[in-house]
């Protein structure tokens, strides 16, 4: 399972950051892969090459690792990459159960 509202701070930067900046527009793609080990979601947006750079403190992101770190402790990655005018982002869980961490103890959940 997905922690709730996680994806919401990823969507909202992919608005912000990414298609606000781009004269057509664009489309964001939210692609969810899995194997026996993981699940994997990538958030794509399309963005502006030759935008101003910010300085931004990468709050969004920085929220999300801590949650994922907070609850599957180091069994969960995010990458963050720009390559041929798109940005994507990209959450690695472990599958095995979704095995959740709380406090020192570990809670199985469906």
């Amino acid at each position: 399972m997905v922690p709730p509202l996680l994806l919401q701070p990823l969507v909202e930067n992919a608005v912000t950051h990414g298609v606000a900046h781009v004269i057509d527009g664009g489309v964001i793609r939210i692609a969810i892969s899995n194997t026996e080990s993981s699940l994997t979601i990538d958030v794509e947006n399309p963005c502006d090459p030759d935008r101003p750079r910010r300085t931004g403190t990468g709050l969004g992101l920085a929220n999300v690792r801590g949650r994922l770190h907070a609850i599957y402790g180091d069994q969960a990655r995010v990458t963050a990459s720009e390559a041929d005018g798109a940005w994507t982002v990209r959450l690695v869980l472990p599958a095995d159960g979704m095995t959740r961490r709380s406090g020192a103890r570990e809670i199985e959940t469906a």
